[in-house]
């Protein structure tokens, strides 16, 4: 028997639910410190952790393992936001958008970054940033714009303050 040979490493039973709920565990932190600092300013809308939070975590497992991640940091979003803000379905949706947005984010840079070395030069930053940082969430933001009531978008937010600043009620929605 040859030891030398390279094997995969043996996984112990129960990693990834240990490791998904860990994670989901700083997602609610996150959660719950983004949206306790938009609903104390009301003229600085911070920027969303989890999501960067759950793109790091998808990216580093196989998609047929998602599914438990995304489960569970949903839960903790929706969990910081009834925590704070008391029960509704705005943030269940809002928590929607936001794990098909990192789910998105995640397949997007899987798809155009080397799996060995992701950011290894200028050029593979670049991507990253057009398409973590500016593609993912405009999509995001257009789902949202299209999903939220308009009397929400209109006023700024009653459910989640902080979340459509007073700047995006001139915006002209479509009726």
């Amino acid at each position: 028997m040859d030891l030398s040979a390279a094997q995969p490493p043996i996984k112990a039973k129960g990693t990834l639910f240990t490791h998904s709920l860990l994670s989901a565990i700083v997602v609610f932190l996150l959660a719950y410190l983004c949206l306790t600092l938009s609903a104390e300013s009301s003229h600085f809308t911070p920027l969303w952790f989890p999501t960067a939070a759950i793109v790091m975590v998808l990216y580093h497992l196989p998609p047929r393992n998602w599914p438990l991640p995304l489960l569970l940091s949903g839960i903790a979003i929706c969990s910081a936001s009834f925590a704070l803000f008391g029960p509704s379905w705005f943030p269940v949706k809002l928590t929607l958008i936001n794990l098909l947005e990192a789910s998105v984010c995640t397949l997007l840079l899987r798809r155009i970054l080397q799996p060995n070395d992701p950011l290894n030069g200028l050029a593979s930053w670049v991507k990253f940033v057009v398409c973590a940082v500016i593609f993912t969430p405009m999509f995001s933001a257009l789902l949202a714009a299209t999903l939220v009531p308009r009397q929400v978008r209109r006023s700024g937010s009653r459910s989640v303050p902080g979340l459509f600043p007073k700047r995006l009620a001139c915006w002209p929605w479509p009726r």
